[in-house]
């Protein structure tokens, strides 16, 4: 869980402002960075749906695609509080995790919800039902040049990303 991740000392983000997080995240297609086994790679679509790839450049196999929910600031940490509750995560959790960046703002902080409708391994759709993801987020850094920390909050898993 997060709570026992061990952050470093990161900068805040500079130059986005609250309103504006939800379209510059959106705006951007984003790349796993620190991966071991490949890049997986994010793209937003319009109509709140997304493609998500194990691997940049491969485009035809490996992929889901379904829509997502996202809540940014209070209203993150409202969710994950409150209708993520069974992870266990509290206000000065998020607080805490917070302050291991340097002055990061709570709008930093936000929660991305993928829906995979379909995900397509060698050829077949292996879902039945559409199977939600949630994961817990901060992004860190200046603008286009921050960093994106994911926290699969069924796996415990963390990924870094960087904006495309």
């Amino acid at each position: 869980m997060l709570k026992k991740f061990n952050f470093k000392k990161k900068k805040a983000v500079k130059n986005i402002d609250e309103k504006s997080f939800k379209d510059f995240f959106t705006s951007h297609n984003w790349v796993e960075t620190e991966a071991s086994d490949g890049n997986s790679y994010l793209v937003f679509e319009s109509g709140e749906k997304f493609k998500y790839y194990r691997e940049k450049g491969v485009d035809d196999n490996y992929y889901c695609i379904g829509t997502y929910d996202l809540y940014v600031g209070d209203d993150a940490v409202d969710y994950v509080v409150n209708d993520l509750s069974m992870y266990g995560f509290t206000k000065k959790d998020i607080d805490r995790a917070l302050k291991s960046f340097d002055q990061c703002p709570e709008y930093c902080f936000f929660s991305l919800v993928l829906n995979n409708e379909q995900c397509i391994i060698d050829g077949n759709n292996t879902l039945q039902d559409v199977l939600s993801t949630p994961y817990y987020c901060v992004y860190y850094g200046d603008g286009d040049e921050g960093t994106l920390l994911w926290l699969n909050l069924n796996t415990s898993n963390h990924y870094f990303f960087k904006p495309e």
